[in-house]
């Protein structure tokens, strides 16, 4: 079974979260002062997102960190 890491999973739901917001990876990465590639690599699971940066997205997208984590941590 191909089962997503949980970088991959927080990934997965930002980007998701930022389409819903009508924002682009562009957008957000300049908003919290990173490059589109390393933005792009958060996404994609690729790299583990620090938890400052991980609020400052959540900051960018106006989305709360549960709304990122809640399908992702287990009750």
């Amino acid at each position: 079974m191909n089962r997503k890491t949980i970088s991959e999973q927080i990934g997965s739901n930002i980007r998701r979260l930022r389409k819903i917001h009508k924002k682009t990876q562009v957008q957000i990465a300049e908003s919290i002062g990173i490059s589109r590639t390393v933005y792009t690599r958060y996404e994609n699971g690729e790299i583990e997102i620090p938890s400052s940066m991980l609020v400052r997205i959540c900051e960018a997208i106006n989305v709360s960190a549960s709304d990122i984590l809640d399908d992702i941590i287990e009750k």
